[in-house]
């Protein structure tokens, strides 16, 4: 699997709990953090996660309200998408 760039990311879609594709190695994370401006790997090597610095309190709440409602809509539109082809999502 090879490292996509921000715009290829951004491009594409969640699909949580989808299944069926494979982990990135440490090797491919790795890669792929390469063109991630200001990601990191966590501690544990299980995940990848960024830092962000707002002006205030309000700011930061404002920015993650607008994360949360994007998260929404994209689980919603998912979760549409599968109730319509009679998919459901897998346990696990």
């Amino acid at each position: 699997m090879s490292a996509q760039s921000t715009e290829e990311l951004v491009a594409k879609k969640c699909v949580p709990c989808e299944g069926g594709v494979p982990r990135y190695s440490a090797a491919e994370a790795q890669e792929q953090l390469q063109k991630l401006q200001g990601w990191e790997m966590s501690h544990d090597g299980q995940r990848i996660r960024k830092k962000w610095t707002v002006k205030n309190f309000v700011a930061g709440i404002n920015f993650f309200t607008r994360v949360a409602e994007l998260a929404i809509c994209t689980c919603l539109a998912t979760a549409m998408s599968r109730s319509r082809s009679g998919r459901t999502p897998s346990a696990g």
